[in-house]
This record gives structure tokens, sequence and C-alpha cells, in this order.
């Protein structure tokens, strides 16, 4: 059974300062073929011939396969969430991570990341509640989480206006402006 690995032609390193999984050095390449800097260069392996296949060939191979799992499951969230960008989602909080982040359950098994920056500053979001949040992107090629939630964007007050008061959503008042600073103060400029 072979295998094809992808790698970028760098420069020849004294101290072998490169990514091993990613990048080939220029004199390593030319046993492949003739290659400058900043070239492609695919190699060809026999995954069943243990000789052939160091360590750092297996390690490439279960990085390689995890990361088309990934490329696969983002391009469906993708086709899911990406139509959703700017709604309001009721959804429960899984998990806090240390930087401040929080992972959020969202439906269908799928889950939504809360960076720091996108939370509101001193709100403390504990784990088996549900919140509101914004879903402000979708990323199809992520190598984290694809779904981007957001409670500090001016788009989540508007929307929340929009969902909460029944003027707003017919159009008999107008949000002309929002300016918000996340967790302070908010300002909305409304006409009819």
């Amino acid at each position: 059974v072979s295998c094809r690995a992808k790698y970028i032609v760098v420069d020849n390193l004294a101290d072998g300062d490169y990514d091993d999984f990613n990048e080939i050095p220029l004199n390593e390449s030319k046993k492949y073929g003739d290659f400058k800097i900043g070239d492609v260069c695919w190699i060809d392996f026999d995954i069943l011939d243990e000789k052939n296949l160091p360590k750092q060939q297996i390690s490439q191979i279960l990085q390689i396969f995890k990361q088309k799992l990934n490329e696969i499951n983002n391009v469906k969230v993708y086709d899911i969430w990406a139509p959703r960008i700017g709604e309001i989602i009721y959804a429960e909080v899984e998990k806090n991570e240390r930087n401040g982040a929080y992972i959020i359950n969202l439906e269908n098994n799928n889950f939504g990341f809360l960076s720091k920056k996108e939370s509101i500053p001193g709100e403390e979001l504990k784990p088996g509640h549900k919140y509101q949040f914004l879903i402000k992107d979708v990323k199809e090629h992520s190598k984290g989480w694809p779904i981007i939630l957001s409670r500090a964007d001016v788009d989540f007050v508007k929307k929340l206006l929009d969902v909460e008061i029944p003027e707003i959503h017919s159009g008999e008042i107008k949000v002309n402006v929002i300016k918000r600073i996340a967790g302070f103060k908010t300002k909305i400029a409304v006409s009819n």
C-alpha cells in the first residue's frame, strides 16, 4: 500500500531547525527530483514496508489521517452552519478553557468556540447552563473549532433586540446605530 507525503522545500539549516512533518531541506529533496526552495515535494512510500517507514513517517501518516478527517468534518459543519451566520442560538456551555474561552455544545452534536475576546468582560459562564450566543463565523478550513460564537459583538445586541422587541422585528422602530463596549455600556439610536 503506497502513500504520498507532501513537503515544502526549505533552505538547508545547519541546526536542523525545520518542521519535519511539513518541510524538507533542499539537499534532502534532491533525492526525489530537481527542486528549489519553496517548491512542493511529493514523496511516495510503501506503508507496509517497515524498513522504509521511519517513525517520522508513521507520525505523519497519523497526522494526515486526522487532518483529512477534520477537513471532511469541517465541510459538513460548514454546509450546515454557514447559512446560520448572524443568528442567535440558545446553547449550553460544555466547558471552560484555561485561557478564558469556552466550548459550547450546539445542536446536532456540534461544538462552537467562544473566545475570551468574544466574551463579555467579567461574565463567567457556567458549564451545564444555557446562554444566548451569536453565530459570528463558520470557517470551512479550520484546524480548531470551525463555529465561532460571540456575546460581545455589536450584532449580538442588534439580533437580541430584533428577537425580543416586536416593534423592531416588524420594522415599526428602526435601529440606526449601536455603539457598545461589552460589559460596560451600550448606546442605541432608534427612529420610527
